[in-house]
């Protein structure tokens, strides 16, 4: 039996999954099996991978579903102690799987390890590495669901029993957030931890930053939350923080809309947070304040981050103008997060 099963699911996406099945084949560990899940393909890709030789691979094939079911059928046709996820279109560095293993030999107490992305155009070129370990905490359900860590399926590696402690894997009614609603999940049955290495590359295929994309994102990452809070066994401290994880992902919804200059968008989800909070306390108002310094800082937002600051507060809702008292205070940490030092009394990021 192998010791790790690195699942790739694949859909009419053959050139690229060569060269994900690749970077497998290239690892420093080489005791693994690769099953690819076809889901539904309708170009070569069956040719494609019959035609690689290596006895590991291992090719599987059925009706189109999406991601979710070809994850879950990977997971139960996956032999191995330890699973590994790999999309079509990204890449493993040669390290990652012996890096992965290793780090979960020495932390028996750990069920999933989490390393860094190097994030890819699709030029193929690097724009930006993701080192979690250096700015983030301790990846719990409580942080993660806070947005302060952000999982990429194709840096992970778990121990495959921590899937029988979980009432279903991924769910297949979710198209988008589906890999969060499953990690959210695998989170209150079992411990994270981060590997302080990069171990992936993340290929970005397309670059549609379209409203409807954000919209459809947003509502199913608000399910997501919902179905999180209706699951049995949640920490206290989670449930505790339920306001603030709401307001969290409110105020992330609009501060992704004014990258994307869709005011009215991002008026409504201030609005929505207004409800959950209506006295609008310091707290509240702190999280606010970084949502917006750390969207200043995504490529996406403007070439310079202080015009996205001007953009935000230029479009408050009525209720909200009296936040305009905090405009110069965010330029400030605006500014000493681009001289590379820390404003201690703004920097709520994480």
């Amino acid at each position: 039996m192998p010791t790790i099963s690195v699942i790739i699911p694949t859909h009419n996406r053959a050139r690229l999954l060569v060269e994900a099945i690749q970077s497998v084949l290239d690892q420093t560990y080489a005791d693994f099996e690769v099953l690819v899940v076809d889901d539904g393909s309708t170009d070569d890709t069956a040719d494609v991978v019959r035609g690689l030789t290596d006895p590991r691979i291992r090719y599987l094939y059925q009706d189109h579903g999406e991601r979710s079911m070809a994850r879950n059928r990977g997971m139960a046709e996956a032999r191995g102690a330890y699973i590994a996820f790999l999309d079509d279109d990204d890449l493993y560095l040669p390290h990652h799987l012996q890096s992965s293993l290793e780090f979960l030999n020495a932390h028996p107490e750990v069920d999933l390890v989490y390393g860094g992305v190097q994030i890819m155009n699709p030029e193929g070129a690097v724009q930006l590495t993701s080192r979690p370990w250096e700015n983030e905490p301790e990846p719990t359900l409580l942080n993660c669901a806070m947005g302060r860590c952000f999982l990429h399926p194709c840096s992970v590696l778990f121990r495959r029993q921590v899937l029988d402690r979980m009432d279903h894997w991924f769910d297949s009614t979710f198209h988008l957030a589906e890999d969060y609603d499953f990690f959210f999940r695998m989170l209150i049955v079992g411990r994270f931890a981060w590997l302080p290495a990069v171990v992936a590359t993340y290929r970005l295929i397309h670059t549609d930053r379209s409203l409807k994309l954000f919209y459809d994102a947003r509502r199913a990452a608000h399910r997501m939350l919902d179905k999180m809070f209706a699951q049995p066994g949640l920490p206290a401290e989670v449930e505790a923080a339920r306001t603030q994880i709401y307001l969290q992902m409110r105020f992330f919804n609009a501060c992704s809309a004014f990258v994307l200059h869709s005011p009215t968008w991002g008026q409504r989800e201030l609005l929505h947070a207004l409800l959950l909070d209506p006295a609008l306390g310091e707290e509240t108002i702190r999280l606010f304040l970084a949502s917006v310094e750390k969207a200043s800082r995504d490529r996406w937002s403007a070439p310079d981050p202080h015009d996205y600051v001007d953009y935000v507060f230029d479009h408050l809702p009525r209720p909200l103008a009296a936040w305009e008292r905090y405009r110069q205070e965010l330029h400030d940490a605006v500014s000493a997060r681009g001289n590379g030092q820390l404003a201690p009394t703004n920097d709520h990021s994480g």
